[in-house]
Parts: C-alpha cells; sequence; structure tokens
C-alpha cells in the first residue's frame, strides 16, 4: 500500500511535469542619474539626487532582502569634474546593486579610465568591449553577463546596447571599441526569466522581444508616458518593457510572478522621492560634503 502511493507520487511528478506553484521577484531599478549625487535646486523643481535615493534602495532591500536592484546607466554627465564623477562611483559602491549598465557618458571617460577607477562596481555590458592588439582577445568592459540564483528563481541578467548606442559615445578613441551584434547573446539558457538592460527604448526591446519567447523583462531608456502612468509595456505574451526614471527622482519597483514558466501577474511603481521630506544617506552625504556640495 505504502509502495502503492510512493510510486503514484513519482509517476505523478516525472510524467505530469512539475506542480503548478507560483515565484515571486522583486526588482528595483534606477537610470539616467544625469550627475545628481546631492539634492538640487534645479529650475523650478528641487531633485532629490542620489543621496535620497540610496537611502530609499537600502532600506527597501533590508525590509526585502531577494530583490534585484539594477541601474540602467548614464549615471554621471558629460560636464562634470573628475573629482565629483569620483564621487559618484564611490556613492554606488554604498548601494547593494547586482548590475550597473555604462551608458554612453560613463563610456566617454574612455573604458580603460572607467575600468580604472570604478572597477569595483558591478558593470555589466554584453555585447561591447575593447579591443586590444591584432592577435589579442578584446578585453571585457564588466561581466557579460550576471546569474541571480536566490530564493527558488534563477534569473540571468545581461546588457545589451543597440548599435546606435555606439554612435553617441564621443570618446576620441572610439574605434577602440568593438560591438558584437546582441542576437548572439540572447538566450535564456537555465534561468526562470531573463533581464535585459538597455539604453534604448521600446523599439529596440520590440526586437528584443521578436527573437525570442520565454519570460523577460526589458528595462530601457526614459518614457515620461509609462512612469507618470505606474505602467510597464507588454510587447507580447511574457515579455514587458519598463522605463527606467532619471535625474534620482525616482526608484522604480516591479513585482512579478512566474508559473509553469509564464509571467502570470507583474505591476511596476515608481516611488518618487520627496527631496524636502526624504532621509539622506549618510555615507553618501558624507561624499556630498567633501566636494562641497
Amino acid at each position: 500500500m505504502y509502495f502503492f502511493k510512493f510510486f503514484t507520487v513519482v509517476f505523478a511528478f516525472c510524467f505530469l511535469g512539475t506542480p503548478l506553484f507560483s515565484k515571486e521577484l522583486r526588482v528595483l531599478f534606477t537610470g539616467q542619474l544625469n550627475g545628481y549625487l546631492e539634492t538640487c535646486e534645479c529650475g523650478i523643481d528641487l531633485t532629490p539626487g542620489f543621496v535620497k535615493q540610496s537611502y530609499f534602495i537600502k532600506q527597501y532591500k533590508k525590509e526585502n532582502p531577494y530583490t534585484i536592484i539594477v541601474d540602467t546607466g548614464n549615471m554621471i554627465s558629460s560636464n562634470l569634474k573628475s573629482e565629483k564623477i569620483l564621487g559618484i562611483f564611490e556613492s554606488y559602491n554604498f548601494v547593494p546593486y547586482d548590475a550597473l549598465l555604462p551608458g554612453e557618458a560613463e563610456l566617454n571617460l574612455s573604458p580603460q579610465k572607467l575600468k580604472q577607477i570604478s572597477d569595483n562596481l558591478k558593470w555589466l555590458l554584453t555585447n561591447v568591449r575593447i579591443k586590444k592588439g591584432i592577435f589579442s582577445k578584446e578585453e571585457l568592459i564588466g561581466s557579460t553577463e550576471i546569474n541571480w540564483n536566490k530564493n527558488d528563481m534563477k534569473v540571468k541578467i545581461l546588457g545589451l546596447w543597440e548599435e546606435n548606442t555606439l554612435s553617441k559615445v564621443y570618446y576620441k578613441e572610439k574605434s577602440e571599441l568593438k560591438y558584437f551584434n546582441w542576437t548572439r547573446y540572447l538566450n535564456n539558457k537555465n534561468s526562470d526569466l531573463l533581464i535585459i538592460l538597455t539604453r534604448s527604448g521600446a523599439e529596440f526591446a520590440q526586437k528584443l522581444s521578436n527573437k525570442l519567447s520565454c519570460p523577460m523583462v526589458i528595462f530601457g531608456d526614459y518614457d515620461k508616458n509609462l512612469v507618470r502612468k505606474d505602467v510597464a509595456s507588454q510587447l507580447k505574451k511574457n515579455v514587458w518593457f519598463i522605463s527606467s526614471g532619471k535625474n534620482g527622482s525616482n526608484v522604480g519597483e516591479l513585482k512579478l510572478d512566474l508559473a509553469e514558466n509564464q509571467i502570470t501577474s507583474l505591476s511596476v511603481k515608481y516611488h518618487n522621492i520627496d527631496p524636502e521630506k526624504a532621509k539622506d544617506d549618510p555615507s553618501v552625504k558624507k561624499i556630498v560634503k567633501k566636494l562641497g556640495l
């Protein structure tokens, strides 16, 4: 009798597939900081800056430890002094980011300099590399993929640039950068969910979705319509495009459920950081004061 019950359970598991159950995932996402390290009265508005944004992220992570944290690039801007650039990269060290996509502004420093002054950050750039000698392999700018395996969830994170993004890099030795077509890296092997960070918008995201059918979330360029309405754009079944915020004004929060290789629910909220009431991150505040901002 006991043998029969045991055989029945094994048979059901092996031949009827994995029992239906749901996996929950949370992702915090930022992007387009554009150098706003400190709280700034810019134009008619106060901008909270990374000093307040980072406090929010760290508190959220304490309350929700199984959260992925990503950034879609352009933390700095082209007109910043070197001291502030270093201060921004140092500040990002205080936040437990899982993946940082370098933007055009970061590569304008020169890839070698970027690696030199911020090599301890978790840069992720899958399909752009630094050319070496004729007989040497290309040098990676960061990781080519990041695998996040926690809380019974396997997530693969890629950082993909579209080719025309490279044209926005005005670093004088841009010929040192070698672009690889993103299609060769697009796969979800050994993962429940594919997360893609990109500098492009919904049009490029649609190209990505046409190449692969699997649970996939694409974080891309700022789209004020999505941010203002707290919505994501569904490109097709199981594939969503989500816009990053900008200027340190908000932190995006994604919640999704996965079951049987399907995204069964997904919601997005953009937390607006109050520049007057939100708390400062003490570690970042020290850097702001050191810089005299």
